[in-house]
């Protein structure tokens, strides 16, 4: 009893604690400790998540980028006239397409005799015409149009044998009149100069290559066939003055065929007619 008196008054001073209270601070603490470490880990999974999508992001915005024909944007090319001195693309331009026109080749001295026309039909119009540049004279003998680089070697032997086989000789032909003319959509105007001698073998020609472009299903030329060199343009709608531009030019230019061209993107092909 005096040993029991004696050590429950020395531990007094320290407030002794109940076993009971003992055991249940024991157990609200070990509980604090469960909850404040399942919080760690929830937030450690979190950052874990974060870092994942990270991760995943960074990998995604370093994925090289899909060839070009997978982006229909980047096929289509803008038509932009801005760029071509107002002119306008006839057909969408795709990658892998190459606009082809089949023609004869106008010398550069036509400008002797285009140069004083163009100033005469500018007092008429009371329009400014742009000259075709001496290098650009032509007498077109297809419409342009887009072809797909496995068709090429096809056309253009397809077009020699058939040359070939109507026996088309070279020719000469005269440019003795002009007039105006409108492209398809009425977006430009042309100052031309129109065969008149020569005309039977240029017509020829345009039918044999129609023959030709049919096989492939490509556009024929216009109807009826009226070929002529453009030498002055305008993207203005000259329609209403084709009554008042029209005549026989003063001198008659007059050239020699001997091959016709076929253009096909900025690659020329020359096709020699038989002797």
């Amino acid at each position: 009893m005096d040993l029991l008196a004696q050590y429950g008054s020395s531990s007094s001073e320290e407030e002794t604690v109940p076993p009971k209270q003992l055991l249940t601070e024991t157990v609200i603490q070990k509980e604090s400790e469960i909850a404040e470490q399942a919080s760690k880990d929830r937030k450690r999974g979190r950052d874990e998540d974060t870092g994942g999508d990270e991760i995943q992001k960074k990998q995604k915005t370093e994925e090289p980028d899909l060839p070009d024909f997978f982006n229909d944007d980047t096929q289509l090319l803008r038509n932009n006239p801005s760029a071509h001195q107002g002119r306008k693309r006839q057909f969408p331009h795709l990658k892998g397409n190459y606009a082809t026109l089949f023609f004869i080749k106008v010398p550069a001295y036509l400008s002797e005799v285009a140069s004083p026309l163009i100033e005469e039909t500018e007092k008429i119009v009371k329009t400014k015409l742009e000259p075709t540049p001496n290098t650009g004279y032509h007498i077109s003998l297809s419409r342009t149009f887009p072809i797909r680089i496995h068709h090429v070697e096809l056309l253009l032997s397809l077009v020699r044998r058939e040359l070939e086989e109507e026996g088309v000789k070279p020719f000469s032909l005269d440019l003795g009149t002009y007039s105006l003319y409108l492209n398809d959509d009425l977006s430009r105007s042309f100052l031309s100069m129109n065969v008149t001698n020569g005309k039977l073998q240029v017509c020829q020609l345009i039918n044999i290559l129609d023959k030709c472009l049919t096989e492939f299903k490509f556009p024929t030329f216009y109807k009826p066939a009226k070929p002529h060199a453009s030498i002055g343009w305008t993207t203005e709608d000259l329609s209403s003055m084709q009554p008042e531009v029209m005549g026989e030019v003063e001198q008659e230019f007059e050239m020699d065929v001997r091959e016709i061209w076929c253009k096909i993107g900025d690659q020329l092909h020359c096709i020699k007619l038989s002797k």
